[in-house]
């Protein structure tokens, strides 16, 4: 690989389960999660990137959606450093059954870029948005 090319990390990942008990699953384990879950994910942060995505795709369709991207230097922590996102006490949702992933990029991906890294696809156009220019 690449110095220059994104990396897929291997973070853990903490979930509400029934009746909002705090669950994990370790790094490498499966990272399929139910619909209308709520999670956040732990991990160190890459030395030599920039940027850290978290990333949802769905199951049936493999449409992926950014849930979450984040300036490594403006989180407060050194690089290397093993960090929750979002931070301690906040979750991210999770809204059809699917995969979590974390990538770390040196710039600014388009979502086309990132689904391609995790073989997702995009969104189909949706009609009532305008193009972002």
């Amino acid at each position: 690989m690449k110095s220059d090319e994104p990396k897929k990390l291997q973070w853990a990942i903490e979930y509400l389960g029934a009746k909002g008990r705090l669950l994990r699953m370790e790094p490498g384990k499966a990272k399929n999660l139910g619909e209308r879950t709520y999670y956040a994910v732990e991990g160190a942060l890459p030395k030599d990137r920039a940027l850290v995505y978290v990333l949802s795709m769905d199951a049936k369709s493999r449409v992926v959606r950014i849930a979450l991207m984040a300036a490594i230097k403006q989180l407060g922590v050194k690089a290397g450093s093993v960090v929750r996102l979002p931070q301690e006490g906040a979750f991210l949702h999770n809204g059809s059954k699917g995969s979590i992933h974390v990538v770390a990029t040196k710039s600014v991906l388009t979502r086309a870029k990132l689904a391609e890294l995790i073989g997702g696809r995009e969104p189909p156009p949706d009609p009532t948005e305008r193009p972002i220019t």
